[in-house]
């Protein structure tokens, strides 16, 4: 039976990654990752 009482999961996700060449063998990187959200357990009753 699904939920009526208009409640929703949600979810986000992000990330972002910056590149910095400082010479031609060497790198940098910093990488950022974000993520978030709400859910609702849905389990099953049991009922003897």
């Amino acid at each position: 039976m699904p939920f009526s009482d208009g409640r929703d999961a949600k979810s986000i996700k992000a990330d972002a990654t910056l590149h910095y060449r400082i010479t031609d063998k060497i790198e940098a990187l910093y990488n950022y990752r974000y993520g978030g959200g709400s859910s609702i357990y849905q389990g099953t009753e049991n009922t003897y």
